[in-house]
């Protein structure tokens, strides 16, 4: 297996590939509002960076999706590459994944559709919980 991605690796010409990454892997999917689901996968490394950066500028953000504000925030303000293009293209997804991290990193009860808990305390508790599950 190791000559297979050591293979991948080096025939980096057009489109290039990264070295696999150990860790939780979390797959989600958009709304589905055109009738089909599609579905992405992130690590949790990724999205442990995308709360790190955000809790660097909670200020900025909006408790509330709205969808040109938060495209442009994540442009502005996240530093993991993949994030970035998710968050280009499936904006939504990226910050429902991220809400709900945050939020059910606490157990809480129910939680409303395109909100976010952006208390730096509630934030840093996601990231703790998502570092816990970090087998490096």
């Amino acid at each position: 297996m190791s000559d297979f991605i050591e293979d991948l690796l080096k025939d980096n010409s057009n489109i290039l590939v990264a070295k696999p990454t150990t860790g939780i892997v979390f797959t989600f999917s958009n709304s589905g509002r055109g009738g089909n689901r599609n579905w992405f996968a992130m690590t949790g490394t990724q999205l442990e960076s995308c709360l790190e950066d955000i809790l660097e500028s909670t200020d900025s953000f909006p408790a509330r999706y709205h969808e040109k504000t938060w495209r442009q925030l994540f442009a502005d303000n996240l530093n993991d590459d993949v994030a970035r293009t998710m968050a280009a293209v499936q904006t939504l997804p990226l910050f429902e994944i991220l809400a709900k991290i945050i939020h059910f990193s606490a157990s809480d009860g129910p939680r409303s559709f395109k909100t976010i808990n952006l208390e730096p305390a509630r934030i840093r508790q996601a990231i703790s919980l998502l570092k816990s599950y970090d087998p490096q």
